[in-house]
């Protein structure tokens, strides 16, 4: 059993994140500064956190892939039970515990989606062709946006930002997860416990069922030709780049359906939503951005994505059902009083 001493988690928290260990500092505060303050924390957090997962990435080239995963679900059913132990005892859980379970859950995802087609089963192309013929008259939009919109041999400032949509997914759902972790902890948990559970279904299905993008269906002969846009926009700012960040991640071609892509952003919105309604209609902006990139470029049929919005709807709800206690609604930024209170706990 991993044990937390809780000095050492206080040290951690005092060092990653002022206010747990003292939350009046940010009583006195202005709204704006308060946010300003948090972002930039929050951002220099993320960078210690992409080294540490680029650091996990390094060792899985070292050991067999089934030895890191095992480990990684050792790790991450550990810090579970710890967690869940501090709460039967009415404790509050360090944000850092928290904060370590998103990161491992995040490795986890990448290393079991990476290796679900090598199950034994054979990639499917038809039934989300299909799916998407049903719902455009027989047109596939992935198609007939790149035969309208995109320019073969040139990269446009729609595919700059398609590109850049796409690519946003592996920091954007980080970001917000560290800046959960200095704001309001038990957001934190309800997010987190979400994403567990987009985790859980979409490996199942990727596993028993992995389907192929428009762009590999094209390649088979399913579809005409599409061209990969984001492959090629990565590369025309530097050759060989996207190459390097597929051996680095360990992208699994055929996990099209359900797009992960389209339920880790609907997951940013909804939690935004739950606290300031602002931010959540910014996270449905940027969900709608991602969607439309996501068939615009080739990677995601219109089923795909609406299968992702399905995964995330019920993925938030159960996440709701099973953590009362964190689903109510209030202020992002926890009250200091609130935080205070949260801090005698865990010490």
């Amino acid at each position: 059993m991993l044990k937390v001493q809780p000095w050492a988690a206080s040290d951690l928290n005092r060092w990653l994140n002022p206010w747990f260990s003292n939350p009046y500092a940010k009583a006195g505060l202005s709204g704006s500064r308060r946010l300003l303050r948090a972002t930039l924390i929050s951002a220099r957090n993320l960078v210690f956190l992409l080294v540490a997962i680029a650091g996990l990435a390094s060792v899985g080239k070292v050991l067999p892939a089934y030895v890191l995963i095992a480990a990684g679900l050792t790790a991450t059913g550990t810090l579970a039970w710890q967690i869940r132990a501090r709460d039967r005892r009415e404790q509050e859980v360090s944000p850092a515990l928290l904060l370590a379970l998103f990161a491992l859950v995040f490795a986890v995802m990448a290393a079991v989606r990476s290796m679900a087609d090598q199950a034994g089963f054979d990639a499917r192309y038809a039934y989300v062709i299909d799916l998407d013929e049903s719902l455009f008259g027989g047109v596939v939009p992935s198609v007939w946006l790149q035969e309208h919109l995109h320019s073969a041999g040139s990269v446009s400032l729609l595919d700059a930002f398609a590109s850049f949509v796409y690519f946003s997914y592996f920091t954007v759902p980080l970001l917000v997860a560290v800046a959960l972790w200095h704001l309001n902890p038990r957001a934190l948990r309800l997010y987190l416990s979400a994403t567990i559970l987009i985790i859980i279904a979409g490996n199942a299905w990727f596993t028993l069922l992995p389907t192929a993008p428009p762009w590999l269906a094209g390649q088979e002969g399913y579809l005409p030709q599409l061209a990969r846009i984001a492959p090629e926009v990565m590369n025309h700012v530097r050759p060989g780049f996207y190459e390097q960040g597929y051996q680095a991640v360990g992208i699994n071609e055929v996990a099209a359906f359900p797009s992960y892509h389209t339920a880790q952003t609907l997951l940013v919105a909804l939690v935004g939503w739950r606290y300031r309604r602002w931010l959540g209609l910014a996270g449905l902006a940027y969900t709608a951005a991602m969607g439309f990139s996501l068939i615009y470029l080739g990677e995601h049929y219109v089923a795909d994505v609406l299968a992702g919005v399905a995964l995330a709807a019920g993925a938030w709800a159960a996440a709701l059902r099973l953590m009362p206690a964190a689903s109510r609604r209030g202020e992002l930024v926890e009250a200091p009083a609130a935080a205070a209170e949260g801090v005698r706990r865990a010490a």
